[in-house]
């Protein structure tokens, strides 16, 4: 089992932990009973302890359930349902997604979600989809590539065999 020990020798965090993942200032990421969940420092749970297993990316929390995640925020509110196959790298406060995917990876659509609100920004429309950076998105539609704002306007058509991020 684990647990933590302050510089003292005191117990921080009871030792009845089957994992403990991550762990910042307010905060740690642990798996008890072959469930993940969230608890602070007085164990109250943040974040209850039923997920098969919590990823953390900077201040997104991306908690997995029935092979699908949903995302809680950097105040560790559920802002999603359960509905994403997989996700990029937040950034700027935007995170690119996949949601449909099957086996063969060929139904998979990529949008992009505010981090806070997990308000619909770009729609799940796209083939592929890279991340916020300069202004653009790298999108693609129809096997084409092409660069959307973030307000979905195109800004380079979709007539591009390969893209990516600048």
């Amino acid at each position: 089992k684990w647990g933590f020990l302050d510089k003292k020798g005191n117990i921080k965090i009871q030792f009845k932990y089957d994992n403990l993942h991550w762990v910042t200032d307010s905060f740690f990421v642990a798996e008890y009973n072959n469930k993940w969940g969230i608890s602070d420092y007085n164990e109250n749970e943040i974040i209850c302890f039923k997920y098969d297993r919590i990823k953390i990316l900077g201040n997104l929390k991306f908690l997995e359930l029935n092979n699908r995640f949903g995302i809680a925020n950097s105040q560790n509110k559920i802002i999603t349902d359960y509905v994403f196959d997989d996700w990029g790298m937040p950034k700027n406060g935007y995170v690119a997604l996949s949601k449909y995917k099957s086996a063969n990876y060929k139904t998979a659509k990529n949008g992009m979600i505010d981090c806070e609100t997990g308000k619909e920004i770009i729609p799940f429309i796209y083939d592929d989809l890279g991340n916020y950076c300069e202004g653009l998105i790298m999108a693609e539609l129809n096997g084409k590539c092409g660069y959307i704002d973030i307000n979905n306007n195109v800004v380079l058509p979709f007539i591009y065999e390969n893209g990516g991020d600048f």
